[in-house]
């Protein structure tokens, strides 16, 4: 909350009189970015669409991705008219409503998983099986 208070330029409690608390203000901060993007229409491109605007929302703001859970997701208004519009794409395809759900909560999770792990950085300093020198390329190939 102090970096926010900065970065607005205003004293360190000032954010407190229109938030309750940090959460609220990651919530509010999360309905804001789902509702940026536009909802467009065409049920085989939708679901890359959505999964491309996902992508594009968690490369922008990465904290996003670490935010909401599969178990327990955000139940903000834009990020809810995301999910209705692509499960709208799957519907009429003689999907049952479980099928559906499943569907959308695949392309969402893998979206926000891959999001997730590529933080900036996290490339940078991790290390490959080859680069540690402790297996040659017989083991890495699986190869023995």
């Amino acid at each position: 909350m102090c970096s926010v208070a900065a970065r607005l330029g205003v004293a360190a409690m000032s954010p407190y009189r229109y938030v309750n608390s940090k959460d609220e203000l990651v919530h509010l901060m999360a309905d804001a970015v789902f509702g940026e993007e536009g909802i467009r229409s065409g049920w085989r491109v939708r679901p890359e669409l959505g999964s491309r605007t996902l992508w594009g929302i968690y490369r922008r703001r990465p904290w996003l991705a670490q935010v909401g859970s599969l178990t327990r997701p955000l139940m903000l208004p834009a990020p809810m008219v995301h999910a209705e519009w692509a499960l709208s794409a799957l519907d009429g395809h003689g999907l049952d409503p479980t099928t559906m759900l499943d569907l959308h909560v695949l392309l969402y999770s893998y979206v926000q998983g891959i999001a997730g792990l590529a933080r900036p950085g996290l490339n940078r300093s991790s290390r490959t099986l080859r680069s540690e020198g402790n297996f040659s390329e017989r083991q890495i190939n699986g190869r023995r």
